[in-house]
């Protein structure tokens, strides 16, 4: 059982394993409680964990939880920074002068994907149309989705669908920059907003 934890705005996922396993960012474990095995993957970002007992996943800013289904054979890019957790049956692969994730579902059935929306979130339907992003907005989207970038901005052309995030963390000031989506994404067309799955 997965449960979403919500204190002073920020969201964090309290894990409650049953001799189950699930894949969680090294980076972002809270802590873990009871009978606990860790099994570090082929790539030192991700351990999977398994056995019976608690794990809480967290990140330090205020933030949603997107809860993803990823059907077979799909495929999707983020930023490591972003990522809490998912089901075993994927195929996650890190791109370490991007710092970014491609995952892959190499199973028959649906997997899971949980990551963190820096800020909030909002899902983007274009058809035809096309759409200039902010740099550091661009949430999750598909692996083969076509894009350029254009100064302070990534071009996006439809058809396509992903998500975008409303916060930038700023490495190099260590502090976070509040984006208001309105100003600095500027849409050339006509947008259909709805939440959820990708």
């Amino acid at each position: 059982m997965i449960t979403n934890i919500i204190k002073n705005g920020t969201n964090y996922l309290k894990v409650q394993l049953q001799e189950d396993r699930i894949i969680g960012s090294k980076d972002n474990i809270l802590y873990s409680q009871g009978y606990i095995i860790k099994d570090e993957l082929s790539s030192p970002f991700f351990t999977q964990y398994n056995g019976k007992g608690t794990i809480a996943i967290g990140a330090n800013f205020p933030n949603e939880i997107l809860h993803l289904k990823l059907k077979p054979s799909s495929s999707y890019t983020f930023s490591y920074d972003n990522f809490a957790a998912c089901s075993v049956n994927v195929r996650l692969t890190y791109i370490p002068n991007e710092n970014k994730v491609i995952i892959e579902n190499i199973s028959n059935e649906v997997q899971y994907l949980w990551i963190f929306a820096f800020g909030n979130f909002e899902k983007i339907i274009l058809d035809q149309e096309e759409i200039e992003i902010k740099k550091g907005l661009l949430l999750i989207y598909h692996s083969f989705m076509e894009k350029v970038e254009k100064n302070n901005f990534i071009v996006v052309k439809g058809p396509a669908k992903f998500y975008i995030q409303t916060l930038i963390k700023n490495e190099n000031k260590g502090d976070n920059i509040i984006s208001n989506f309105l100003q600095n994404v500027k849409n050339k067309g006509k947008i259909r907003n709805t939440l959820r799955n990708i």
